[in-house]
């Protein structure tokens, strides 16, 4: 891709924050279950040698939300605490928590759990549990979250704040996780940076938590047609809604590298009467290392998703956008809150 016929964004006063939010998990497979030796290689290579040269070469301070088991891990935490210029931050997938944690081997098995499907009180236990395990290992308090699966609910934020973390990026604006395991709908969520209320993710509020969204751009047909099909109830609703108008996310490993950057110009077009706009890459740190995803299959699909990074970081450079830590956002946001 010629970065430089790419369309340069017209900033005037604005000023444009750029952050990688990862989450760092184990290994997995071509089908998301756990990999069957239950390696770490993304966490023990994959970081060390292939994200922090390329994160170094363009300046970017990438965000890690480590999931448990990740926290759990010796090696793990001994390569992350190496690590500069970044940040570390929690990321939970529920059953690998107490209360009802699973227990032995995760060999092979799918973790399916939506947070926001926990009792509050379990919720609370299993947030307090993850990050007294962080300060035990790393000695400190984290301040940044991500729920596992984008499953974050109403109960999310209050206990994050009674935590005292200060960021939360799991909301993903026009998407719809709609499982067996439980609901996030995100249909109507705001795309940048807000305060929630401590009743509803999705509201503005006096919660002292800033929700960072996931950088997603649909359809401005996407959200109506959202809110007919769940009116009438009408089967496969959803899927028929992603075919026609589907989600264009900031994460190159289900989005090309125009595509990226053309999610970066529509947002920066959008909200280019705000003083400062929020730009939010995610992925998971597994999809370097072939097969332990269904992203890349193969040595050949790793590099294409390294490439598309780098691409969408050199169109971040030429445009004069300042990479941060993900709660680097918190000061420039509470001040005005």
């Amino acid at each position: 891709m010629d970065i430089s016929a790419s369309e340069p964004l017209n900033l005037n006063n604005m000023k444009i924050m750029f952050i990688v939010t990862i989450d760092t998990e184990m290994d997995k497979s071509l089908s998301w279950n756990v990999s069957v030796n239950e390696t770490f290689n993304s966490v023990l290579y994959g970081i060390p040698d292939t994200y922090t040269p390329l994160f170094d070469e363009f300046g970017v301070k990438p965000t890690y939300l480590l999931s448990s088991e990740v926290i759990n891990h010796q090696g793990c935490i001994r390569v992350l605490k190496n690590i500069n210029n970044c940040e570390l931050g929690t990321h939970l997938h529920g059953e690998l928590v107490e209360p009802e944690g699973i227990k032995g081997s995760l060999s092979n098995i799918s973790i399916t759990d939506m947070e926001c499907s926990y009792s509050k009180e379990i919720e609370y236990k299993k947030l307090k549990n993850l990050t007294v395990l962080f300060k035990e290992k790393l000695g400190y308090l984290p301040t940044s979250f991500r729920a596992g699966r984008f499953g974050a609910g109403d109960n999310t934020i209050p206990s994050l704040e009674r935590l005292g973390y200060l960021v939360d990026s799991s909301v993903t604006p026009g998407v719809d996780w709609n499982y067996p395991e439980g609901r996030a709908n995100y249909i109507m969520a705001r795309e940048q940076p807000y305060f929630p209320s401590k009743d509803n993710l999705l509201n503005e509020g006096s919660t002292k938590i800033l929700e960072v969204p996931v950088s997603i751009t649909t359809s401005k047909f996407r959200k109506p047609c959202y809110s007919a099909m769940e009116t009438i109830r009408f089967p496969l609703a959803n899927h028929m809604v992603d075919r026609i108008f589907p989600a264009h996310w900031l994460r190159p490993s289900c989005t090309n590298a125009s595509e990226m950057i053309q999610v970066i110009t529509k947002l920066v077009k959008f909200y280019q009467r705000n003083k400062v706009v929020v730009l939010n890459m995610m992925f998971h740190s597994m999809e370097i290392i072939p097969c332990a995803s269904p992203y890349t299959k193969n040595e050949e699909e790793s590099h294409a998703f390294l490439e598309r990074i780098r691409m969408v970081f050199k169109y971040c450079l030429a445009n004069n956008i300042t990479f941060v830590k993900m709660s680097d956002l918190y000061s420039m946001f509470i001040t005005r809150n």
